[in-house]
């Protein structure tokens, strides 16, 4: 017998659907697998906002107050661009001389960034690495393509 499939705004019309009939919340919650906490909450966001109140909410944040202003990160990128063996302390020394302003963010905060976007002083290696396993390996898929990855800057393949 196969799965049944099952959406969860689907799942959420029926557990409104079985309220509005009049059934009890407690024993629909209890059918559903949930805590009546969470049916309540389902249950008050279709009342005020209708069917759309039941699709899935965005979990990010709406504000993150402790990243770095874009203006700096920037700045790093640049100084980093022109002064391409500079370490994260010394750009933070150059930021502390060019901007004396700004609230200066640590090295280590320096070093993320530059993880970030792959300008460490390691990425020529790690391209040289890239460009022998292609050599080794050569895919013979026209699909598949090198990529960087963003938090470790490795190599991954990533084939249609």
């Amino acid at each position: 017998m196969p799965w049944k499939e099952c959406n969860r705004v689907d799942e959420r019309l029926r557990f409104v659907a079985r309220l509005l009939d009049g059934e009890k919340m407690a024993v629909v919650c209890r059918e559903f697998g949930i805590s009546r906490k969470t049916g309540y909450k389902i249950f008050n966001h279709y009342k005020d906002e209708g069917l759309s109140g039941l699709e899935d909410r965005a979990r990010s944040p709406y504000r993150h107050p402790n990243k770095l202003p874009f203006q700096v990160e920037t700045v790093i990128l640049r100084i980093k661009r022109e002064h391409t063996s500079w370490s994260a302390p010394k750009i933070r020394e150059k930021l502390a001389k060019a901007y004396p302003m700004i609230s200066l963010p640590a090295a280590s905060t320096i070093h993320v960034v530059l993880d970030y976007w792959c300008v460490r002083k390691y990425l020529p290696i790690v391209l040289l690495s890239c460009i022998l396993w292609l050599a080794v390996f050569s895919p013979t898929d026209l699909g598949a393509i090198f990529c960087m990855v963003h938090s470790s800057c490795g190599p991954s393949l990533v084939a249609d």
